[in-house]
């Protein structure tokens, strides 16, 4: 595998690596409003108070911002972009696409007496349509200034949707040199490197963008990716698209 060059401006990979880390939180975090509006037990009821500010006790640096009421709450802090929740069938509540290790995630929160603890407990649905718990986290009352909570929230944002245009990029170039084992060391064609094109068979799952929520496309924009072909068809580079810079790969 070819070694990452990155282009993006002062970015810390080594940050994206731990959003990428703690995504499991956050994605945990970002139904905790419905979880506990819809639930109804003695631990979270709808009249739970769960607006605010929040980070996770094991990293106060991976922060939420709850916003709403009456189970129409409005979560900052996972994405660029916002996510569903869809209802699940044990009582919980899914974020379409989301997974753990190739299973959907299901989660399930709860308030403590004083407001100032949240509990989430993730399972995850197997083959066979059971679920099993796999992580339970703990959050805390973010403190601080609100202008630096946001701040941060803001920056984890854009960290968040680097590290997963990384991990997507990866996925393909993953994927263009399968390829090219099975092609005597040819790299594809461009029209190849695309959803519904050859290299497709290659991926498990087609990586998203996480600035759109749609698949990842060839493109100039945020989440997006250039490709072609070098050393006369037998190289390739991929140059992938942040919203304040560029990497290439290899």
């Amino acid at each position: 595998m070819g070694a990452w060059r990155c282009d993006t401006h002062g970015r810390d990979r080594r940050a994206r690596r731990r959003v990428t880390g703690a995504l499991m939180a956050v994605a945990a975090l970002f139904c905790l409003g419905a979880i506990l509006a819809a639930c109804g037990d003695d631990e979270a009821s709808g009249d739970a108070d769960v607006t605010g500010y929040w980070s996770l006790t094991t990293d106060e640096e991976t922060t939420i911002r709850i916003d709403g009421a009456s189970g129409a709450y409005v979560i900052a802090g996972l994405s660029p972009s916002e996510q569903p929740l869809l209802p699940a069938d044990d009582g919980g509540y899914m974020i379409p696409g989301w997974r753990w290790q190739g299973h959907p995630a299901i989660f399930g929160a709860a308030l403590s007496e004083d407001g100032e603890h949240l509990t989430c407990k993730v399972s995850v649905q197997n083959d066979a349509g059971t679920s099993a718990p796999v992580l339970t986290m703990e959050f805390v009352r973010a403190s601080g200034d609100p202008d630096t909570l946001d701040t941060r929230i803001d920056d984890q944002q854009a960290l968040y949707a680097g590290a997963k245009t990384e991990e997507g990029i990866h996925a393909l170039q993953v994927a263009v040199q399968s390829w090219m084992v099975d092609h005597d060391g040819e790299a594809p064609a461009a029209d190849e490197v695309r959803p519904g094109g050859a290299i497709e068979k290659y991926v498990e799952s087609w990586p998203e963008n996480p600035y759109t929520g749609g698949a990842m496309q060839a493109g100039k924009g945020p989440g997006e990716y250039t490709y072609e072909r070098t050393n006369d068809e037998r190289g390739y580079r991929f140059t992938g698209h942040l919203e304040d810079g560029d990497f290439t790969v290899p």
